[in-house]
């Protein structure tokens, strides 16, 4: 279950940091498209988007190494704030990442019941 759990976090972090990083690169565009959402705006959520990837990643690494279950944890719970986010800016967005949600909440509940296969948890 960690290594299932480590895997499904790494696909989902690797998802959210590849839309922060369409987002910075592409926030120019909103200033001519969107009233609401200036280039700033639209680069500053990029910019938290790259690093909710970022430790998604680092957590899922961290459960192949059977070490950290808290940054594990933290990891998937990151996407999960990453997408929620998403989701109250733009509904639309749950038609393109239903399935990175899935993947977070499978690795979620890996780390939870296989918390006792990590080395530094206490017994």
């Amino acid at each position: 279950m960690r290594v299932t759990g480590g895997v499904l976090s790494i696909l989902s972090g690797i998802s959210v940091l590849i839309i922060g990083i369409f987002l910075v690169a592409t926030a120019s565009l909103f200033d001519n498209y969107t009233v609401d959402q200036s280039s700033a705006s639209v680069s500053f959520w990029g910019i938290v988007w790259i690093l909710f990837g970022l430790m998604a990643i680092v957590g899922g690494a961290y459960a192949f190494i059977k070490k950290h279950w808290t940054i594990s944890i933290a990891g998937t719970v990151c996407v999960l704030i990453a997408l929620t986010l998403a989701y109250v800016v733009a509904w639309r967005a749950i038609i393109f990442s239903w399935w990175v949600l899935v993947m977070a909440i499978v690795a979620l509940v890996a780390f939870i019941v296989d918390r006792k296969s990590f080395v530094d948890q206490e017994q």
